[in-house]
This record gives structure tokens, C-alpha cells and sequence, in this order.
């Protein structure tokens, strides 16, 4: 069986929809449904009520707003199928045997995660998302892998899902990745990640910085391995670089010292250097302003004195 995880908070007029995409599903008879209301005003019984015709489906009531990664949070602790899926309350699976295939690929190879492709659907063209490690979107996991790894959302409001997929990537899962789109990532403008975008997108990053230098606390505590933590390290900080030659704020120095730290004393297990440097740059050049980019004198070492001890 496979639990389908949904954090709701006030979903009354993208749920049904979300619910339409799950119970056409091939596989719909393997599916648990869990509608964790995150202290909405909305009322969803009348939906729920529906789809319970169709679906095995649950809603837990939740008596304060927590935020969507302790939302997803209470629906893995009130759920005890042997696989989990997350899916928000404004977006759809792809098409009605998404989640066969990648079920079928997770239980047929042995695996802890399985990632499928998902696709942005924005509102003027789709971005499609291969390999990705950073969303919830497209992915299944087995639950014995993330219970015996004792990996947990914590309490951000942001990049919470970086932090709970980058858990398990430092703790060596095995994994694979189809070719496959299996999530549409569905335009909602009242989203708080289309809502103010630019700033919402600016103010992400102090959330990244947290939930990456918390990424890399889990994996220290939980005696993760040493060349995982030293490139995982290496990437944030050439992630933070980019960043801070982008805006030049220089609360990203403050807030970054603890990684820099690990990574100096994670140093000598880096493996794959040049292959981060590369892979960070590109996607600086996606998602930042080249121009920026590539005219600033400052490099990286110099980056690295700026943040201090």
C-alpha cells in the first residue's frame, strides 16, 4: 500500500481537483489518502465525504497552523503503509498510471526512493524537472528506510522539503531516477511561492541557509558519511556564494559560518570538486543573473575569509 500525503490549509478550491488526479489512478485500490488539515477555515467535509466513494480517505484536523512540512509530518506519523507520497492540495499526478510506474520501479528493484519527473505547469509555458532532489514533487519513499534513519520535516516554512529530501540523500538511500513525468506542479498565484515572488524567492534563501546548515547537523548527529558531508557542505556553500554575489547581503555571511566550519573540517573528504563547481555554476546561470555572475572579481576563497569564524 502507499500513503498519499496532502497538507491542506485553506484548499477548498484546488483539493477536489487534486483528488480527481489521485482516484483515476490505475493503482487507486493500493492507495491510502491523507487530508491533513493545517487549522483551515475552510470545511472539507463535503469533499471528503465524496471521494471516500472512490478512495480510502482520511482527514486529521490539526488544532494550530503549523506550516506545511509538520503537516506532512502528522500525516507520516498517523500512516503505516510500506511507501509514502507527498502531493499538494493545488496540484495533480500527471496522468492516471503515474503512480504504477513509479510504485512498480520502487517495489519491483528494491529501493528507498524513486524519483520521477515533474512538470512546472506556469502560466504561459511548462518547465520540466529531471533528476530533481530538492522537491517533494514526483517522488516515492519507503517508509522503513526513513524511519530507521530517524529523518523527520522539521518546523521551516521554507525549503522544508529541501531539508527532509537532502536527509535522505546524505544517508545514502538506494535510489533511482525514471524518465517519466509523474507531478504536475499546477500555477496557483495565491501560493505563498507565487505571491510576491521576488521576495518570497529572496527571503527563501535565509530558509535555505537554515534548513541546509540543519541538513547538515542531521548527518553529523546521525554519523552520516564523512565524503557525503564534505561535498554536500561544498555545494551549499558554492550555492551561498552565488547568492551573495547576486544580492550582496552580507546576513548570508553571518548565518553561514557553521557550514562554512563543517565544510573546513569535512574538507579533506571531498571527492567530486570540479563536478560541484559545475554543477552549481550552471544552475546559478538558470536561476540568477549571468551577467552578475560573470562580472564579479570575487572568488570563492575570498568568499570563504568574508564569512569569518
Amino acid at each position: 500500500m502507499i500513503d498519499i500525503i496532502i497538507p491542506t490549509y485553506n484548499a477548498i478550491k484546488t483539493l477536489e481537483r487534486t483528488l480527481f488526479s489521485i482516484s483515476y489512478q490505475t493503482i487507486s485500490e493500493k492507495l491510502n489518502v491523507y487530508i491533513v488539515n493545517d487549522y483551515s477555515d475552510d470545511d472539507y467535509s463535503e469533499i471528503i465525504n465524496y471521494f471516500s466513494m472512490h478512495l480510502n480517505i482520511k482527514e486529521i484536523k490539526l488544532d494550530k497552523n503549523v506550516g506545511p512540512g509538520l503537516a506532512r509530518e502528522e500525516g507520516v506519523k498517523n500512516s503505516n503503509s510500506k511507501y509514502i507520497m507527498f502531493i499538494d492540495s493545488d496540484d495533480m499526478f500527471a496522468a492516471p498510471n503515474s503512480i504504477e510506474i513509479i510504485y512498480n520501479e520502487i517495489n519491483n528493484k528494491d529501493l528507498d526512493v524513486v524519483i520521477g519527473k515533474f512538470i512546472e505547469c506556469r502560466e504561459s509555458d511548462f518547465v520540466h524537472h529531471d533528476n530533481d532532489e530538492i522537491w517533494l514533487h514526483g517522488k516515492i519513499y519507503r517508509r522503513e528506510f526513513i524511519e530507521k534513519n530517524n529523518i523527520h520535516f522539521n518546523d521551516s516554512r521554507a525549503n522544508e522539503d529541501n531539508y527532509f529530501n537532502q536527509c535522505i540523500m546524505l544517508s545514502d538511500p538506494k535510489k533511482d531516477y525514471i524518465d517519466y513525468p509523474i507531478y504536475f506542479w499546477m500555477y496557483n498565484e495565491s501560493s505563498i511561492t507565487r505571491k510576491n515572488n521576488y521576495e518570497y524567492s529572496y527571503k527563501g534563501l535565509f530558509g535555505y541557509i537554515k534548513n541546509m546548515d540543519e541538513a547538515l547537523q542531521f548527518a553529523i548527529n546521525n554519523k552520516k558519511s564523512e565524503i557525503n558531508i564534505g561535498n554536500f557542505s561544498f555545494a551549499v556553500l558554492y550555492a551561498i556564494y552565488y547568492y551573495y554575489i547576486e544580492y550582496n547581503d552580507k546576513e548570508f555571511l553571518n548565518i553561514s559560518k557553521n557550514i562554512k566550519n563543517i565544510y573546513l573540517n569535512y574538507k579533506q573528504f571531498i571527492n567530486n570538486e570540479n563536478d560541484i563547481k559545475e554543477s552549481q555554476y550552471d544552475f546559478a546561470l538558470r536561476t540568477l543573473t549571468p551577467e552578475i555572475i560573470n562580472s564579479s572579481k570575487l572568488t570563492f576563497d575570498e568568499f570563504l575569509e568574508s564569512i569569518g569564524e
